[in-house]
């Protein structure tokens, strides 16, 4: 497993290594060991552009998810990417009284979960499987906040 991490922002400090053991173990939890992926955090700026480059929503967002649908044969199976916006990351904890290293990791294992299939604008079931396996997860990486 290879997770590719690259830090352009500076509003929120990453410790590399244990998001990479978090992300570790949360792919050995969902059987995903042997896959990789790749983590971007970046500003506002930054994910604006995404979004309004991928979704055609021209304004920041929190987090974006880009599963990988055309991994050749043969190779290691990837993913996909993951955006987060630490500027909106804490903007949004803030707003909702929460410690924005807990936010941050909620929307890495919300992403994650949108790359191996869930999705919950696909209705109110999906969106309730989604909440339920976030909150799962969340709970095994909590304690190593």
């Amino acid at each position: 497993m290879t997770i590719s991490i690259t830090n352009n922002q500076n509003a929120l400090p990453i410790n590399q290594y244990k998001v990479k053991r978090r992300l570790s173990r949360l792919l050995k939890e969902l059987n995903k060991s042997d896959f990789n992926l790749s983590i971007l955090f970046c500003d506002d700026e930054q994910i604006r552009s995404l979004n309004r480059d991928f979704r055609k929503i021209d304004k920041p967002t929190n987090v974006l998810a880009f599963p990988d649908t055309q991994s050749a044969l043969g190779q290691r199976a990837y993913l996909g990417d993951v955006a987060i916006s630490t500027q909106t990351t804490m903007r949004e904890a803030a707003e909702s009284d929460l410690d924005a290293g807990e936010r941050l990791y909620f929307y890495l294992v919300h992403a994650l979960l949108h790359l191996i299939g869930y999705d919950h604008e696909k209705g109110p079931e999906a969106q309730l499987a989604q909440e339920a396996e976030t909150e799962r997860l969340s709970k095994l990486i909590k304690n190593d906040l």
